[in-house]
């Protein structure tokens, strides 16, 4: 109730009104429930009928449609916030049609989850919202009323006090019922068009009782779905607030405090459904959800209740600076902080991999990527009844998953050989995959699979021109990153051979992407195979790669290679102290950028000395690169989901950090000794990380960030049995959509496994 029940519409207190509530609440209502009514000659005054349910519920259904499909590009968000206004408060534009009450919270709560790349958006809750003067009484009306008083009993009043209850109260509750209607109308409306995106309630004074109706009347009709998605609600100044509520309080109201249509007993006296996310906010001597005798006489006598209960956005004009705090902020703030906890947690499912007609099982799943929250893209390879391993092409629309045969270049083998290795999506209309896949003459090649929103098309990929006395033999690619549809970049490797001596060579491959072909270049500095490659923008990425052999006793170090003003330059990774490059050697497969010139290489490297390794971070970019020490040993997967931030993957423990500063974190006991293979980051606060295998138990999924982390095994499908490969990759359009892919024992035979949480 923005304005009091005793506060007209010019902002003016008056005392006779006042009086007359006063008096027809504590004497004339009572006359009128306990006291025969005999016929009352009432004052002639305009009808009012009550607001019919259905244009409002029809309507509020139309402007959720119209939210949802204003555009074919749009995408459910991550969380919708439902906000109610309060009494006489207009449902203008000005503050999204939910008043300044709950726009500030709806803004404080979206500034902390956009920082978390969290999605967001408003909804207003379309109903009356009708003004508490609805509820004052006609001069007239008063006069018959107060006539009464010296009767006894008063009959009178109390028949004036049923005429006004009938003419005035019930068109304010009608308002009341279309906002409880409208919240549960539009909450459901939601839940079908969008299951996956959480909800947030909220309400103010006539809409905050609207909020916490509603959710009694979900929880009445068995909604289970839609309150499952309610993440959090806010009741600000709530008429309906129950003595010692069992939501979070927040204000300077006791305990104690009750609603006024509680105080009144004129509802059911029902509390929160749900108080371990329901905001309770109402400060002390508040009209609408502090309402009592004493807080009765000081609003009438002063408009103190009325300067309380206007005063929580911002302090209301006349009132004293005590009237106001920040209990709105810190509501707002506990419930985005539970959205974040709830879009963190483990809420994962796992299912069998579909497989093309003629799978024989041994799937194979190595790279996913999800450039929206309605599509993904899985790539790996299957076995067919011949034997052959054709490529396996996954795709995720909506929530089912679509399986399809890789296509080939021409000259491929009739027996199909393919492994795609990685895919890499600039939006759900370009993706690229590659791999490999054995020529008619039994050669690899590298295989190049472009999406371009209809159809798959392959080609095989260009190879640089072979040295001097050489020619080339084939090639593969193991890692592709797309930043735009005109921007991508593939790597790999691809060999030589010398007819005349009879000798075989190799080299890395860097493959560009213009938007309209591929250019390959031998990248400089090595004869190894480049690795992961990251792209920051279209006009900045940097790959690694290795030099020398790895495997031999002579020493091999860390290549890396960055992309800029249209060209590839190399350069080698600094040792670190008491290492001997020609000697020792150093080796590293993985690789995030945090921006264009901050990027993080975990290295491991061993002395020719030494039995075990040690590990180093390699920071920086271009030719410019420093090395740390860090402890904590192999480290598998990388990520950084902010400017500030990367996250490393390892066995039992994540690294956080940036440059040379770098944190060690110990995850829970289920993860203790997981190599955690697979992990992505769309949050600072919400990265999600799958293990590779557990010996015999089901996979680890650990969700979280910070100092936050929690685990939790994964069920897999009733057929699996034996030791369990688990995950290799995971790729998350949002914090509620993750899809990690690998694969799973299935009594002998290789399963290709999705898990999808966390929501």
């Amino acid at each position: 109730m923005n304005d009091s029940i005793h506060h007209f519409a010019n902002g003016r207190l008056r005392i006779a009104p006042a009086v007359l509530i006063a008096v027809m609440l504590a004497a004339g209502l009572l006359a009128a429930v306990f006291q025969p009514r005999p016929a009352y000659a009432a004052p002639a005054r305009p009808p009012t009928s009550l607001p019919v349910l259905a244009p409002h519920g029809a309507a509020a259904r139309r402007a959720v449609a119209a939210l949802l499909t204003s555009s074919p590009a749009v995408t459910c968000p991550d969380v919708y916030f439902l906000g109610a206004r309060g009494s006489g408060e207009k449902g203008t534009s000005t503050y999204q049609g939910m008043g300044p009450e709950v726009d500030k919270m709806a803004k404080v709560i979206q500034s902390i989850l956009t920082a978390d790349r969290i999605t967001f958006k408003t909804l207003a809750d379309i109903y009356p919202a009708d003004s508490v003067t609805d509820l004052v009484p006609t001069s007239a009306e008063l006069a018959n009323a107060l006539s009464g008083l010296l009767e006894i009993p008063p009959i009178l009043t109390g028949a004036a006090a049923a005429y006004y209850y009938d003419h005035n109260v019930k068109k304010y509750l009608g308002s009341l019922s279309v906002g409880i209607a409208n919240a549960v109308s539009e909450a459901k409306f939601l839940h079908a068009q969008c299951p996956r995106a959480l909800l947030i309630l909220a309400g103010y004074s006539q809409g905050a009782m609207a909020m916490h109706q509603a959710e009694l009347r979900l929880a009445a009709s068995h909604d289970t779905g839609v309150l499952d998605q309610i993440a959090g609600t806010l009741l600000l100044g709530d008429g309906d607030r129950v003595k010692d509520t069992a939501g979070k309080q927040f204000g300077t109201s006791k305990s104690s405090a009750q609603g006024i249509r509680t105080y009144l007993k004129l509802n059911s006296d029902r509390d929160v459904l749900d108080p371990a996310t329901t905001a309770n906010i109402c400060n002390a001597g508040d009209i609408v959800c502090d309402f009592n005798l004493w807080t009765l006489a000081h609003t009438i006598l002063k408009g103190t209740g009325t300067c309380v209960h206007e005063s929580y956005a911002a302090l209301h004009k006349g009132c004293k600076a005590s009237s106001h705090n920040n209990a709105l902020t810190q509501g707002a703030t506990w419930v985005a902080n539970l959205v974040v906890a709830r879009l963190a947690s483990n809420r994962w499912t796992s299912a069998e991999a579909p497989s093309p007609p003629g799978s024989v099982g041994n799937v194979q799943l190595n790279g996913v990527a999800c450039p929206s929250s309605t599509r993904c893209v899985a790539v790996g390879y299957y076995t067919e009844s011949s034997g052959g391993t054709p490529g396996l092409l996954l795709t995720m629309t909506g929530t089912s998953w679509k399986a399809e045969t890789a296509p080939t270049p021409a000259d491929s083998n009739s027996t199909p050989n393919v492994n795609l290795n990685s895919v890499a999506c600039s939006s759900p209309s370009w993706c690229v995959a590659v791999g490999t896949y054995t020529d008619s003459a039994g050669n690899s090649q590298g295989l190049l699979l472009t999406w371009s929103g209809t159809k798959w098309t392959a080609a095989q990929a260009p190879l640089p021109p072979p040295d001097p006395g050489y020619e080339v033999t084939g090639g593969t690619l193991t890692s592709v990153a797309c930043p735009s549809p005109s921007s991508c970049v593939a790597t790999g490797s691809y060999g030589q051979y010398d007819t005349s001596a009879g000798e075989s060579a190799g080299g890395g491959l860097l493959l560009n992407w213009s938007g309209s072909s591929w250019t390959p270049t031998a990248a400089p500095g090595t004869t190894e195979s480049v690795g992961p490659v990251v792209c920051s923008s279209a006009s900045s990425c940097t790959a690694v790669g290795s030099f020398g052999c790895i495997f031999c006793t002579n020493g091999a170090g860390v290549l890396l290679l960055t992309w800029s003003a249209g060209a590839w330059t190399a350069t080698d990774a600094p040792w670190p102290a008491g290492t001997t490059p020609s000697q020792d050697t150093m080796d590293s497969a993985v690789l995030a950028c945090a921006t264009a010139s901050a990027c993080m290489v975990s290295a491991h490297y061993a002395l020719a000395t030494a039995v075990s390794g040690y590990g180093v971070m390699l920071s920086g970019s271009g030719t410019t690169w420093t090395d740390t020490k860090i402890n904590g040993g192999l480290l598998y997967s990388a990520a950084c989901p902010s400017a500030s931030s990367c996250v490393f993957g390892g066995t039992g423990q994540v690294l956080e950090g940036l440059g040379t500063t770098w944190k060690a974190v110990t995850l829970p006991p289920l993860a203790s000794g997981a190599l955690m293979a697979a992990l992505a980051c769309p949050s600072a606060r919400s990265c999600a990380i799958a293990s590779q295998f557990t010996d015999d138990a089901d996979p680890v999924i650990v969700t979280g960030g910070g100092p936050m982390w929690s685990a939790a095994e994964l069920s897999l499908p009733a057929s699996a049995d034996g030791e369990v490969p688990g995950f290799d990759a995971m790729a998350c359009a949002s914090v509620t959509v993750c899809v990690a892919v690998g694969n799973y024992d299935d009594s002998g035979t290789l399963e290709g496994l999705i898990a999808t949480g966390p929501s």
